[in-house]
């Protein structure tokens, strides 16, 4: 085989229907993923700035073939879930990283606060010391949690009602009657020295 005969790796076989070099007719749509088709994707996650126009120069193909190929419901599909994939492991790896270092920032300190407790161990009152084991434990999910209360908390609510002492009057003799309380002539005697 000649050099001007040869096919490059992007060259579909002259059997293939699923793919043409030049698409001339804008109805054509790729039928399934080819190994190039993924190249493009991967050039274009590691390009997200190359227009169609760079990515066929790249891959020595006509532009309106690039044009289809990055339009058509198949290569946006895989496209995407690869650029998923691609998050993902981004997103794991700076996470690791930065538990890694979160662990490693939170071990020294343990150790500058362990070494300071245990020089200064005279100096220190059991308050200052009770303190840091208390938040130690807290970050560490044991002991007392200070929270506020629940919503099931009982308030105590005042109300007050101004009445007249004919009205309160009237009020206790039918709680007399009822049984509710007791009769009682000191409060009868209170009111009406207030009344006065």
């Amino acid at each position: 085989m000649n050099a001007e005969t040869q096919l490059s790796f992007f060259d579909p076989p002259a059997d293939d229907s699923s793919v043409a070099p030049v698409a001339t007719d804008a109805k054509w749509k790729p039928r399934k993923m080819r190994p190039w088709h993924q190249m493009v994707a991967e050039f274009i996650l590691l390009h997200p700035t190359a227009s169609n126009s760079d990515i066929a120069e790249h891959f020595d193909m006509h532009k309106q073939t690039i044009t289809l190929l990055v339009s058509s419901d198949m290569f946006k599909s895989y496209f995407a879930t690869r650029k998923q994939e691609i998050e993902a492991r981004v997103n794991e790896t700076a996470f690791e990283r930065l538990n890694g270092k979160l662990a490693r920032l939170a071990e020294q300190t343990v150790d500058v606060l362990a070494e300071k407790i245990e020089a200064q161990r005279e100096v220190l009152g059991l308050k200052e010391t009770r303190e840091t084991m208390d938040v130690a434990l807290q970050h560490l999910g044991f002991g007392l949690k200070k929270t506020a209360p629940a919503g099931n908390a009982t308030t105590n609510v005042q109300n007050m009602f101004v009445v007249s002492a004919a009205d309160l009057s009237e009020a206790r003799a039918l709680m007399q009657r009822q049984g509710v309380i007791e009769a009682d002539p000191q409060p009868q005697q209170l009111l009406r020295a207030a009344g006065e």
